[in-house]
C-alpha cells in the first residue's frame, strides 16, 4: 500500500527538496513572514503546479483547466520546533485507508508543541526512505477549507536535531485521493486531529 501513494508522492518531494530543503530551517517566529521564507515558499508551490499541470504521474485529470493550486497565507508562527519523543519500540500502527481497508505504519516518534497556549501533539511515521519521515494530520479547516481526508507533511531527517523536531505547517499538502478518487491514501488516525484551524499550507 505505501509503495501506491508513496511513489507518487516522491516526485513532489524532490522538487521540494531542491527548491526548499537545501536552505536551513529556523524557528517558529512572530514576525511576519520573512522576504526570504516567503520566495523559497513560491518557488516550491511554482514547481509543484508545473509538476500538475504537466507530467504524467500528476492526480489532474484535466489539465488544461488546472490553473495551480491554492494556499493560505504564510504564517511563520506555524513554523514550530517542537519537542520529539522518539518511540524507542518502533510501533507498528493500523492506519485506515481512503479505499476502507488498512495500512501497516511504523511509529517513529510523537512531536508535542503549543500552538496559542493550547498543548498539541503529533504521531510521525517512518516510510521506506530513510531520511524522510510522514505526518498526516487533520484539523478544524478539514472537509471545510482544506479535504475532509486531512492533509500532510513530509519530515526530512534534517529538520530532526536532537529532540527537537521543526513542523511547518506551511508546507502542509493534500494527498493526490483529495484531486483523483482513484488513489488510494492513509487516512491520519484520530490521534492526529488538531482541535483547532490550521490556516497554513495547502487548501482547496
Amino acid at each position: 500500500m505505501w509503495n501506491n501513494w508513496g511513489f507518487r508522492i516522491a516526485i513532489f518531494v524532490v522538487l521540494a527538496f531542491i527548491f526548499f530543503y537545501t536552505f536551513n530551517s529556523g524557528n517558529s517566529t512572530e514576525k511576519p513572514p520573512s522576504l526570504e521564507y516567503s520566495s523559497r515558499l513560491k518557488i516550491e508551490r511554482k514547481g509543484k503546479d508545473a509538476f500538475f499541470k504537466e507530467n504524467e504521474n500528476s492526480p489532474i485529470e484535466n489539465k488544461a483547466k488546472f490553473e495551480g493550486l491554492k494556499y493560505f497565507d504564510v504564517d511563520e508562527k506555524l513554523k514550530i520546533n517542537a519537542e520529539l519523543i522518539l518511540d524507542k519500540s518502533e510501533t507498528k500502527n493500523i492506519i485506515k485507508t481512503t479505499d476502507n481497508k488498512a495500512d501497516t505504519l511504523v511509529k517513529y516518534g510523537v512531536a508535542k508543541f503549543k500552538v496559542n497556549n493550547v498543548d498539541c501533539q503529533l504521531t510521525i511515521y517512518r516510510t521506506e526512505n530513510a531520511r524522510l519521515f510522514f505526518l498526516p494530520f487533520r484539523d478544524k479547516t478539514s472537509g471545510k477549507q482544506t479535504y475532509g481526508g486531512g492533509r500532510y507533511l513530509d519530515i526530512p531527517v534534517t529538520d530532526i536535531i536532537g529532540n527537537k523536531v521543526i513542523i511547518d505547517f506551511n508546507l502542509a499538502y493534500h494527498p493526490y485521493c483529495a484531486y483523483n478518487y482513484t488513489y488510494i491514501c492513509p487516512v491520519p488516525p484520530k490521534e492526529n486531529d488538531l482541535n483547532f484551524e490550521v490556516l497554513a499550507g495547502e487548501k482547496l
